[in-house]
């Protein structure tokens, strides 16, 4: 069983293993449910055990929850913690407020390859659409297959020492780069550059463009980059499985051979790989997503 939580004036405990009666409602639906397959809204509600109120408040008519017990003060304890974060440190509350007057952000995803980047640009992207705000997601990997053919994603190509790769994957990214700037042109206001991003020059080149873009048009654009790492040998397995089965890049092996080909193009983005550091600007680091 996990521990207690409370709502309010209201406790209710939850434990990890269905009791035996929602056990029931799910392998038995009541004959409303027969149309649906599954069981109805009610029938799982009223399989759950019923809260423990304080006093007798339900009984006498009296409400025993007053307003929203359960909502944090004032933000709640991370927003104090970040108030006092930013008190303490004046650079930092400084960049707080640079972000909050801009009223366009990009956010640079950065990581190793089979780190999820591209499931949390998509995901990012419904998410702050839904939120009301007009995003985009510009994807490297699509730019490279189209600028540089279906046959573009072999380990080689991500060398560094390859100076015809490393020539084209600059283009790569300029040309993803000059998307996103058309995309907040054309009124976007969040851009989401899904791309490995590995090295600090990379991404200082990616700060200066998008500040000198933001002047040019008289609308500043902030960027934050978002990092993405692994720590999970499980996870990161998973993550590896579920690129070479899914990208483009790896429909022509089997899948031996292309989780070679990910360690080899993994190796190659190690051998060059700086994570985010304050002195580049904003970041977010993300372990274990």
């Amino acid at each position: 069983n996990v521990p207690p939580v409370s709502f309010g004036d209201s406790t209710m405990v939850f434990s990890r293993r269905p009791s035996r009666d929602l056990n029931a409602a799910i392998q038995t639906p009541t004959t409303a449910a027969d149309g649906l397959g599954f069981p109805t809204t009610q029938s799982l509600l009223d399989a759950l055990p019923s809260p423990k109120l304080k006093g007798d408040g339900s009984a006498s008519g009296k409400k025993s929850v007053t307003g929203h017990g359960w909502a944090p003060r004032h933000g709640g304890d991370e927003a104090l913690l970040v108030a006092k974060a930013l008190k303490a440190r004046p650079d930092l509350a400084r960049r707080a407020r640079g972000l909050a007057e801009c009223p366009r952000l990009l956010l640079v995803l950065v990581g190793l390859p089979a780190r999820g980047k591209s499931i949390l640009a998509d995901k990012l992207e419904r998410f702050l659409n839904w939120r009301g705000w007009k995003t985009g997601a510009f994807s490297a990997g699509a730019t490279r297959r189209k600028l540089e053919g279906e046959g573009s994603g072999g380990a080689a190509f991500f060398d560094s020492a390859n100076v015809g790769s490393s020539v084209a994957r600059g283009k790569i990214a300029n040309a993803v780069l000059k998307e996103a700037l058309s995309f907040f042109d054309t009124g976007g206001e969040i851009a989401i550059f899904d791309s490995s991003n590995a090295s600090k020059d990379r991404r200082a080149m990616l700060s200066e463009s998008v500040h000198a873009h933001g002047e040019a048009t008289g609308r500043p654009i902030a960027i934050v980059f978002v990092e993405s790492i692994l720590t999970s040998p499980t996870l990161l397995l998973a993550n590896m499985k579920a690129k070479v089965r899914a990208s483009p890049d790896f429909y022509a092996l089997h899948e031996p051979a292309a989780m070679e080909s990910l360690k080899q193009r993994i190796v190659h983005y190690e051998r060059d790989y700086e994570s985010c550091s304050e002195e580049e600007g904003p970041y977010i680091k993300l372990f274990d997503l």
